[in-house]
């Protein structure tokens, strides 16, 4: 068969990923599981590690790894479009656990808004769920809500029923047409890590009156396995704020920070003593009674990662 007569995947699942290789083969073995009703679609693996390479079961099917060393997860997910054959594409994280109706609804919502994006919603599937709550930082999450998307959402209009509108889209879960992608250029690859870039895109989906959808009765599965201890948790708010200031440099003065000078001054008395807060909290008794206090160390070095992060020079 020619291939300009092939027939196109109905569906393009675009992954970006580093050094995450099994927590991306559960992602993946969700998705062929999931999409097996369907007689063609495709999974583009954007891989950003820099040092080996990914090595992937015999038994997944219709998965692409493309190789884009050291570039960001905005690049990533631009390179992935762009090499993917279907109209539909639909972004996931690494660490997104699909099903079945989710897809079902996804393709459908495709095909009844035309000049829409949306975002599924997710929350932490059952086990992690379980897991969590038997450590002190897990149940910090679970007591700020950041085990579900509308934890993360806690600031904007929520509806746990039925299909509604938002002001902003994340990459976790975004599902768009590819002329839709393309319209809007993207994300933007400055930006050096994830956070702000889902800003940036969103402004850009609005100024081209595109709308933006939260679909939260589909929950698909956050699997950060390897992301509810404190220190990786403290390097995400770091880049995060990296982000951005990267985001206020290029024209978006609405979101800078003022810290005051008394912050500073505290802030900076704080960095040279944050390797022993670290050690103490690497050691701190598993005891739900003394939850409360580590919880406030736990704010504590949020607000000084998310302080480092804006001010530092990288």
């Amino acid at each position: 068969m020619e291939a300009n007569n092939r027939i196109l995947p109905v569906i393009s699942f675009v992954i970006p990923t580093k050094n995450r290789e099994n927590v991306l083969i559960c992602t993946l073995k969700a998705i062929n599981k999931s999409a097996a009703f369907l007689d063609n679609f495709e999974v583009v693996v954007v891989d950003d590690e820099q040092t080996g390479k990914i090595v992937l079961p015999n038994d997944l099917q219709n998965v692409r790894v493309i190789k884009n060393t050291g570039k960001g997860v905005a690049s990533a997910r631009n390179l992935g479009a762009e090499l993917s054959s279907s109209e539909l594409l639909w972004f996931i994280d690494d660490d997104m656990l699909i099903n079945e109706a989710a897809l079902k609804r996804a393709i459908y919502l495709n095909s009844v808004y035309s000049n829409a994006v949306f975002n599924f919603n997710w929350e932490y599937p059952y086990e992690l769920k379980e897991a969590i709550v038997k450590t002190p930082f897990g149940r910090y999450l679970k007591e700020i809500d950041f085990i579900t998307m509308k934890g993360w959402c806690r600031y904007e209009y929520w509806n746990d029923h039925e299909l509604f509108k938002t002001y902003s889209i994340a990459g976790a879960t975004l599902l768009i047409s590819k002329k839709n992608f393309e319209k809007v250029n993207g994300f933007d690859p400055s930006f050096p890590f994830a956070g702000f870039e889902d800003f940036d895109f969103s402004f850009r989906i609005r100024t081209n009156y595109i709308e933006c959808y939260i679909e939260p009765a589909f929950i698909v599965y956050h699997n950060e396995i390897n992301k509810t201890n404190l220190r990786g948790f403290l390097k995400r708010v770091q880049n995060n704020a990296i982000t951005r200031r990267h985001a206020v440099s290029i024209g978006y003065v609405e979101q800078k920070i003022d810290f005051s000078n008394a912050k500073k001054n505290v802030f900076s008395i704080l960095r040279y003593s944050e390797k022993l807060i670290l050690f103490l909290c690497d050691f701190w008794p598993n005891i739900k009674v003394i939850d409360k206090l580590y919880f406030i160390i736990c704010r504590i070095l949020i607000s000084l990662n998310n302080f480092k992060g804006y001010t530092s020079k990288s």
